[in-house]
């Protein structure tokens, strides 16, 4: 990733499927580091993976429409256990199924945008 010239992009996902952990150890010139986790998988996910949920800026707990008929995973849990690991990052619920839910990941997402883009030009003027 270093070795490409990505100062005009406003925005790169880099994702890690298979290993929680992986993406927080490495850098990859990321500004903002996003765990996803799927309801499907339990609140166990929370517990194997501490590093990534203690240094995540947010995180997406995806499926939710499931979660009525989900006797394994506990929302509430969820939601509590980045900042039982002294991390006040959002936690959000999304679903495909219901778009509506995607609004506050597009809101994060564009305001962390917005400032980028009104400090590129403060860090310009100071080169």
């Amino acid at each position: 990733m270093h070795e490409f010239d990505l100062r005009q992009n406003d925005a790169r996902c880099v994702q890690s499927i298979g290993d929680l952990a992986r993406p927080i150890h490495f850098d990859a010139g990321q500004r903002q580091n996003v765990a996803l986790l799927l309801v499907t998988e339990g609140n166990a996910q929370l517990a194997m993976y501490p590093v990534t949920f203690g240094k995540t800026d947010l995180t997406l707990l995806s499926k939710s429409h499931l979660l009525d008929v989900l006797d394994h995973f506990c929302l509430e849990v969820a939601s509590g256990h980045p900042r039982s690991l002294t991390n006040s990052a959002p936690v959000f619920c999304l679903s495909t199924k219901r778009p509506a839910t995607l609004a506050s990941w597009i809101d994060w997402i564009d305001q962390r945008l917005l400032r980028r883009r009104t400090l590129r030009p403060l860090a310009a003027s100071l080169e």
